[in-house]
């Protein structure tokens, strides 16, 4: 293995000078920095990142961790994280935690152990609670920074917040429907214990009473956030006396295991049921009927988040806690039964 005194050899220079250009020191002259790159080059050197990272005290690294990496919309947010980080010389290492708070904590224990320079986290519980026993004790400067992406995170975990308007985008959504002249609306949405469910749950409730409907709880569906679980709430809610004529889905999965159901039933959208989703994809745009959606803008949140984290690594962030909310956009296709211009 070729090492730091080779390359200096071979460049002409000290030692300390190659590790002055590996580490990115503006103390290096342009001629000697490209000497030692040359050198670095023709031998095939290659930095020990480990090695720099006892020295250094940071990893370069910062983590992402996502509760499902297959969901559009998370594989988007993780592009917005990327392309930031690229652009301030930082690795990204991503992590699947598959919605369980074990694997959650154990991805967070291991990234502590390899000095993570920081962290986004979409929480599988937004209480923060099985979050106290990996951070208790730890001297608080190496904990890194945490920046909450999606969903909120209690206990004052997180330095900063980057959120949609789930509250807001739920009720115009429900509102349409209502529009519509549905007042049997079913929910599909995931478990309570994260705040994105608790607050379109919110938003579907406040737009219903406004319109002095009552609140059923056979039509609410907490289920896990995949196409299965679209598949099987929509199973329940046409086993009912009085099933429903709309179904809100607060996820693309949950929609296109809803859309799944339905078509296996015979059961024509928007003809017979009207279907709506919260989070925009590709296919939403594509499939027949169009889907119509209250869509996020899920690059610019990881964007943001990124940008956030990384003024938080160059210590030019706040000492108080940060939140950004992004409004979301409903988008009108035709599934809610819309009829739009040819």
């Amino acid at each position: 293995m070729v090492t730091v005194r080779e390359v200096a050899e071979r460049a002409g220079v000290a030692p300390v000078t190659v590790s002055r250009v590996i580490n990115g020191s503006s103390k290096v002259r342009p001629d000697t920095k490209r000497r030692v790159e040359q050198a670095i080059k023709e031998l095939g050197f290659v930095p020990n990142l480990a090695a720099r990272t006892l020295r250094s005290g940071t990893s370069g690294s910062v983590a992402v961790l996502v509760t499902d990496v297959t969901n559009p919309f998370f594989t988007t947010v993780v592009r917005g994280v990327e392309d930031i980080a690229h652009q301030r010389k930082l690795r990204v290492i991503l992590c699947n935690t598959d919605e369980n708070t074990a694997k959650e904590q154990d991805y967070l224990v291991t990234l502590l152990q390899q000095r993570i320079d920081g962290i986004i986290l979409v929480s599988a519980d937004s209480s923060g609670k099985h979050l106290i026993h990996v951070f208790d004790g730890l001297n608080p400067a190496l904990v890194p920074p945490i920046v909450a992406v999606d969903r909120r995170l209690e206990g004052g975990l997180a330095k900063d917040t980057v959120v949609s308007n789930n509250r807001l985008g739920s009720k115009e959504l429900t509102e349409h429907l209502l529009g519509h002249g549905h007042t049997r609306i079913a929910l599909l949405l995931g478990l309570s214990k994260v705040s994105v469910a608790a607050e379109r749950l919110a938003g579907y409730e406040e737009a219903l009473r406004q319109q002095g409907l009552p609140i059923d709880d056979q039509l609410i569906c907490h289920v896990p956030l995949t196409m299965a679980g679209g598949r099987a709430a929509v199973q329940t809610l046409l086993s009912l006396g009085a099933p429903p004529t709309a179904i809100y889905a607060t996820n693309n999965f949950l929609a296109a295991g809803a859309m799944s159901a339905l078509r296996e039933r015979g059961i024509k959208v928007p003809e017979q049921m009207a279907l709506v989703s919260f989070d925009d994809i590709e296919m939403a745009a594509a499939i027949d009927p169009f889907l119509t959606v209250m869509a996020q803008d899920a690059y610019n949140m990881g964007v943001t988040a990124m940008e956030m984290l990384h003024e938080r690594l160059c210590d030019r962030g706040p000492a108080t806690e940060r939140q950004v909310v992004f409004q979301p956009r409903l988008i009108i296709r035709r599934s809610c039964g819309c009829r739009l211009p040819a």
